[in-house]
């Protein structure tokens, strides 16, 4: 199952051949490119017959599966996160829980096989979440990147009048974000949409980088010595195992929610990692932890 925006989930089915085949990602996240699950059928499986053998790994960074076939037409596979050249030192009395790679089986067909998932998702991992959750509306796909504060607001009132709980406010906020081209990264509102601040719009609903800080800060962006800065989807990475880097992001990140009286919080992962094998600049206190990830700037 692979895909991308607008085009997730298309299905590609194939005969194993004799030796291995591995499906990986180091992008650091998951997303639509590629799933980390597989499934396996003798080829003769449809929607409710059929044999299906089917593992799934519950981690959303870069990950390993390999599935292998050998001479008398016997399979097996075996994965887990990480990618060689990822290491973990374990001091005495500490301990490493790796993710859990779940298989199930079933006996009828691909339909079986999605009914069990589910089961198994709401009993084992949603047990412990609340059966209601608050209904959510982005107004992204209505408005894209021109957006106003009255506009906004109109789009809250339509959204409360159906029963909508919570509203986001996606992008084109900040900055000069017209476009996927500028003004990520500068996250203060732009002055020509919202005048007055954020203020008023969060009152209203209750709710909520070619820019300044890239040009300010260039040894922010998560890079290695020596090679391209590579771009995806116009974006860097902010390298958050930077102490600089963390104290300003928790700085801005607290302002805002406090001077806004935010009650939910919305953070894109649309970036993947690249250039991520090496840190430089002020590197993170000894003592203050080693629990560090980068996050895209969106």
């Amino acid at each position: 199952m692979v895909g991308e925006w607008g085009r997730e989930f298309q299905l590609r089915r194939d005969r194993v051949p004799v030796g291995e085949i591995v499906f990986t990602s180091r992008l650091g996240i998951t997303g639509q490119h590629a799933g980390p699950w597989l499934m396996r059928d003798a080829h003769d499986a449809a929607e409710e017959h059929g044999e299906v053998w089917s593992a799934a790994l519950a981690w959303s960074g870069s990950r390993r599966i390999t599935l292998r076939r050998n001479l008398h037409g016997r399979t097996s596979w075996t994965g887990g996160f990480g990618r060689e050249g990822l290491l973990w030192k374990l001091l005495p009395g500490e301990s490493l829980e790796t993710p859990v790679f779940t298989g199930l089986y079933a006996p009828d067909g691909f339909g079986g096989t999605s009914r069990r998932w589910h089961a198994y998702t709401e009993r084992q991992v949603l047990s412990a979440r609340p059966a209601e959750r608050q209904l959510i509306y982005n107004s992204w796909e209505a408005t894209e990147f021109d957006i106003t504060e009255q506009q906004q607001s109109e789009l809250a009132d339509l959204a409360a009048g159906i029963g909508v709980e919570i509203f986001v406010v996606d992008d084109a906020w900040f900055g000069a974000r017209t476009s996927d081209m500028t003004g990520l990264g500068d996250w203060w509102p732009n002055p020509d949409r919202f005048p007055d601040g954020l203020g008023p719009l969060a009152d209203h609903v209750r709710a909520l980088a070619d820019n300044d800080l890239f040009r300010a800060h260039p040894d922010w962006i998560l890079c290695q010595d020596g090679r391209p800065r590579t771009r995806s989807r116009n974006q860097h990475v902010l390298n958050f195992a930077r102490h600089d880097v963390r104290e300003w992001v928790v700085e801005w990140l607290v302002r805002t929610v406090t001077e806004l009286d935010v009650v939910f919080l919305k953070w894109d992962m649309n970036r993947p990692f690249s250039e991520a094998g090496q840190i430089p600049g002020p590197r993170i206190p000894t003592g203050s932890g080693s629990n560090t990830r980068a996050a895209s700037t969106r």
